[in-house]
């Protein structure tokens, strides 16, 4: 009896007054926690909050789960569960960026920005530590010409013999190109044209051959055997050249000796906070392209070339013979005749306007004439000058406009529109020549292009031929550019 009565006064008591026996707190399911953070949740806790065998019991009961956040009981410490973040996975370095021009060659910035070079292949595919390129150009042209009034049928045949020249399936040009590049700052380049020995032009088969030096951020040094800076139309890349032709004014100032490929060197700088915004390149060359009677300033050239916007391009340049230089006019096993080109000088100015896939380039050049058909004829010479008084200038102006039509991926037809108007005698208003030239590009790959090219001229009665201007003219021997129409079909393929 006095057994059953203790426990049941508790009950009643418990029941009567419940605040006087604090019930017991509920077992929290453990957090479930790696072997690292159990070990620190031993280390906290402290020893008078150990739960009783009865809780103990319960939570081995309790199936393990992650306690939800902020439902922990009082009086616990908890350790939140380690996140075990993977590792990143690791990214692949980008490939920089190369930047290419329209055709898709790659471009050598360390180069480009040194202004137009004068390389057949412009400033592309430099990268290597030795690289080679290849550039072919077959053609077919055929010429409809209209014969002028002569005194005699051979002096016509001659006009007509001049004119059909390279008419016909020809190979005219075979490059080769070497560029050796062992350091940043150093690089070499040679250019090999095979195509000249099947003329037997062995002296004109090498074209460049010169070394590049980058001794400064801002300055190059070129030496060797290269291209005088003067006038837009030698500097441009002729792989990249829309119409068959570079044209007469191109003739005429390597005929007078202000451009053409000339042993010589030549220092660039650019001076500017902003490089693009001007380059200076100042020359000095031998004056003769076949250095056999080569002085030490024989020619010297500047130029002035400037990117105001990265779409429009300015320039202008100079080109001086300070002395008469010696030539072979004529050297062949039974004669050479010895002859000069005359001290005197030419300037241009050229603007090139890159308008997305259209491009506008223009140029115009003035200067003395310095070839033996600008001397007076004072009668101990066998040949008739066509500037009596000794002193007679030439002027010439050209501009041409393309357009780029995208096809498919990797091809492009790309028309072409040229005007050149050049005039030989300043003082007597003669050798006038007019050409208009229409050309249509067919790129089906950026390494092979196929071009149309059809040229109309219209040269003024008389007027000599300008491949004639160093050559000893004997009496009733002259020989005149004829006007007429020439069509030029042309497959070209560079690697």
């Amino acid at each position: 009896m006095k057994l059953m009565l203790g426990p049941l006064l508790s009950a009643i008591m418990m029941w009567s007054h419940p605040g006087l026996v604090p019930p017991a707190a509920p077992a929290a399911p453990p957090p479930t926690v790696t072997d690292a953070a159990a070990a620190a949740d031993a280390a906290t806790t402290p020893a008078d909050a150990a739960p009783t065998p009865a809780a103990a019991a319960d939570a081995a009961a309790t199936p393990v789960t992650s306690a939800p956040a902020g439902d922990v009981a009082p009086g616990f410490v908890t350790v939140p569960p380690v996140q075990v973040q993977p590792a990143p996975a690791p990214v692949a370095a980008e490939a920089p960026k190369v930047p290419h021009d329209k055709t898709g060659e790659t471009i050598d910035e360390d180069v480009a920005l040194f202004g137009t070079s004068g390389d057949a292949f412009s400033n592309g595919g430099q990268s290597e530590t030795l690289s080679f390129r290849i550039l072919t150009q077959a053609r077919y042209a055929d010429e409809w010409y209209i014969v002028q009034p002569r005194d005699n049928s051979t002096d016509a045949a001659r006009d007509i013999a001049n004119a059909t020249e390279d008419d016909g399936w020809r190979m005219n040009r075979l490059f080769l190109r070497a560029v050796a590049k062992p350091r940043k700052w150093i690089q070499a380049r040679l250019l090999v044209d095979f195509a000249e020995l099947r003329w037997g032009n062995r002296r004109n088969t090498v074209k460049l051959a010169y070394v590049i030096v980058r001794p400064f951020q801002r300055t190059r040094v070129t030496v060797g055997y290269f291209k005088r800076s003067y006038s837009l139309l030698e500097l441009l890349p002729i792989a990249d050249f829309e119409f068959a032709d570079v044209g007469p004014t191109d003739e005429v100032i390597k005929e007078l000796g202000f451009g053409g490929r000339d042993m010589g060197a030549l220092v660039q700088v650019e001076p500017l906070p902003t490089k693009r915004w001007l380059n200076v390149s100042v020359g000095m060359f031998a004056g003769d392209s076949e250095g056999r009677f080569a002085t030490v300033a024989g020619v010297v050239t500047g130029r002035l070339e400037s990117r105001p916007v990265r779409r429009l391009r300015l320039g202008a340049d100079a080109s001086y013979r300070p002395r008469r230089t010696l030539a072979f006019a004529e050297d062949t096993a039974d004669f050479k005749g010895v002859d000069f080109l005359d001290r005197g000088g030419a300037v241009s100015a050229d603007v090139t306007l890159d308008i997305g896939r259209m491009e506008l380039r223009a140029e115009g050049l003035y200067g003395k004439r310095t070839d033996m058909m600008s001397r007076y004829n004072d009668g101990t010479t066998f040949y008739l000058g066509d500037c009596p008084g000794g002193l007679c200038h030439w002027l010439a102006g050209w501009g041409l406009v393309t357009y780029r039509f995208p096809v498919g991926k990797r091809s492009a037809l790309m028309p072409a529109f040229r005007a050149e108007w050049l005039e030989m005698n300043r003082e007597q208003s003669s050798g006038k020549r007019t050409y208009l030239t229409g050309a249509v590009n067919y790129d089906l790959t950026p390494e092979l292009r196929l071009l149309v090219d059809v040229t109309w001229r219209r040269i003024q009665p008389a007027s000599q031929a300008l491949s004639q201007l160093n050559e000893w003219i004997t009496f009733g021997n002259r020989i005149y550019d004829l006007s007429g129409t020439r069509l030029t079909l042309q497959a070209q393929f560079r690697i």
